[in-house]
């Protein structure tokens, strides 16, 4: 993994959010709320393979999510969960470009993303032995908005972070279409976005091709490397506490991560121009707060 540049002294979160339209942003989310649904695994569609007691908790358990949703959000909160929904589209549509060929984005299902927090996958498989081994890493996007410091949304995922580092037990996403089990054992990310990066791509979320303005934006890199980066770290906190099976399962994803987004990070690493953008992106920049103060305190408790 790439050596961290220290270059992350001073945070600057003041960003610019032109999508402060909400009707505007309301009419996008509608549109944008049916290509998601018709893209989610459907629960229904696993009976037979997975227990109907589980199926049916978990789609009893995101039903009362939405309608308790709906019955105590505000209007600026609800603005906000729409634009967040928009940036998680945004990657979900881009990664399949932004991955090499060996792997696959996934968009996850309402109850692997309500209750297990895992919005987007990508995914692999090899044979071995006679038998098929999926890989996977999950990501949680969370939205950073000029009105705050430190996102709330970011913080909730930090400390998600912090318990599965905690108990060894890692996420899970039960319906993915080709995997009869499951991902069991999933790696957990987070993935920080400014809404200006939302702004300056939402002009092409409907489009199924790769607009140019995507393929040159920053954000691919702001991705691939705040997965590494974050990958890399877990697996040494794990480590350090002497979790093996948790440390394997970062080591893996993290290798899995530098293949999948090789070409990405080899651009991170000789392209000055391109690291500079990236590390003082402010989504990254809350990232590598985040792995900075793992780090110390491994070194706190050396």
């Amino acid at each position: 993994m790439m050596q961290y540049m220290n270059i992350f002294n001073s945070l600057d979160f003041k960003m610019k959010n032109p999508m402060k339209d909400s009707e505007n942003v309301k009419n996008v989310h509608q549109k944008l709320e049916r290509i998601v649904n018709s893209k989610r695994p459907n629960p229904e569609d696993f009976r037979g393979i997975i227990p109907d007691s589980e199926i049916n908790y978990d789609i009893k358990k995101v039903s009362e999510l939405e309608q308790k949703w709906k019955s105590e959000i505000n209007p600026d909160a609800m603005n906000a969960k729409m634009i967040a929904d928009i940036a998680e589209y945004i990657v979900y549509k881009n990664l399949g470009f932004w991955v090499n060929e060996r792997a696959t984005p996934i968009m996850t299902s309402k109850a692997d993303d309500y209750l297990r927090g895992v919005d987007l996958l990508v995914e692999s498989h090899v044979q071995e032995g006679g038998g098929t081994q999926h890989l996977g890493i999950g990501m949680d996007v969370a939205l950073l908005t000029e009105k705050v410091s430190t996102s709330e949304t970011v913080e909730k995922k930090e400390k998600k972070v912090r318990q599965i580092l905690k108990s060894g037990i890692l996420s899970e996403a039960r319906y993915v279409p080709g995997v009869p089990n499951g991902l069991k054992d999933l790696p957990y990310t987070i993935i920080s976005i400014s809404s200006s990066h939302v702004d300056e791509l939402s002009g092409s979320v409907f489009r199924e091709d790769e607009s140019v303005k995507e393929k040159n934006h920053i954000l691919k890199y702001i991705v691939a490397y705040q997965i590494v980066r974050q990958l890399g770290t877990y697996y040494s906190v794990a480590d350090a506490q002497e979790k093996e099976h948790l440390a394997y399962q970062y080591g893996v994803a993290n290798n899995f991560a530098n293949d999948i987004f090789g070409h990405l990070i080899s651009d991170l690493q000789n392209n000055p121009d391109i690291w500079k953008k990236v590390s003082t992106d402010a989504g990254t920049q809350e990232i590598e707060r985040f792995c900075s103060e793992l780090e110390k305190e491994i070194e706190h408790h050396a």
